[in-house]
């Protein structure tokens, strides 16, 4: 079944041109690898033999229709869906066991912007030591806040690894890859960036670097680092104003028919 989609609006939000959409009905009959090391996405027909070289094994279910597996944490087991849509970080939790992992660790989260394709957001981010999932402890994740029952492990976290779905066998498959160990980084800047209409909008985190420069909600970000905003796509940006402790970055912005300039240094807040 081919469904008509007007992309428009995400591709002006996210600055990339998206051409279509491959939904689960399209993919059910198929196994899907995605192996980020290399860039590319491989179909398979099913078949019953071993593949050890597709990594560990695990069996899910449907959430929401995403596939999703069950996690044991310390108070118990969540569904956590594997959802390659979820563009925040590493990990979302549910509200109740985000609080409860806040409270066996005395940790204070921090509250920041987050841009989804409903629009900007406001999210309470932790940082998790070690985190037990797939056979794995994974060290200093960042995990978010989310309402409903259920966890992601989002995109950021899957590309750690080559991925496998075998949907018609409902089995998931994880092998580490390149990127397994990576530190994970919350954005440095405290600047969210959205398109509205024509223009590029800044929505800004009180006490932030960028916050502390002057720029302010609702600023019209004209370039970031000598680059024309309406050139960067949201995705390069977003890795952009996270990727260094320290680095000097500048930022024009329109403001009550003014242009003004200001630079500021990038710093971990988490």
């Amino acid at each position: 079944m081919v469904g008509l989609v007007d992309f428009t609006e995400w591709n002006h939000r996210i600055g990339k041109p998206i051409y279509g959409c491959l939904g689960a009905t399209a993919l059910m009959k198929f196994v899907l690898q995605i192996d980020f090391d290399n860039r590319v996405v491989r179909l398979f027909s099913p078949n019953y033999d071993a593949h050890p070289d597709w990594g560990r094994e695990f069996g899910f279910q449907g959430v929401g229709g995403v596939p999703a597996i069950m996690v044991r944490l310390s108070d118990g087991e969540y569904p956590f869906r594997l959802d390659t849509g979820f563009l925040g970080e590493d990990i979302a939790m549910p509200m109740v066991g985000f609080n409860r992992a806040l409270a066996s660790m005395r940790a204070t989260p921090i509250t920041d912007g987050a841009l989804t394709f409903a629009g900007y957001t406001t999210v309470r981010y932790m940082r998790w030591p070690v985190f037990p999932a797939l056979g794995w402890n994974y060290r200093n994740l960042i995990l978010q806040d989310t309402e409903g029952n259920s966890g992601a492990f989002g995109l950021s976290f899957l590309s750690r690894h080559m991925i496998t779905f075998d949907f018609p066998r409902y089995i998931f498959y994880a092998k580490a890859g390149l990127q397994f160990d990576r530190q994970s980084e919350l954005d440095m800047s405290g600047l969210t960036i959205e398109r509205v209409a024509s223009h590029v909008v800044g929505t800004v985190t009180e006490g932030s670097p960028a916050y502390q420069a002057g720029i302010r909600d609702g600023d019209v970000i004209l370039s970031v680092d000598g680059k024309a905003a309406k050139d960067w796509d949201i995705c390069n940006l977003s890795a952009f104003l996270r990727s260094q402790d320290g680095r000097e970055i500048s930022v024009s912005f329109w403001r009550d028919g003014e242009t003004q300039n200001v630079t500021f240094k990038l710093r971990r807040r988490l």
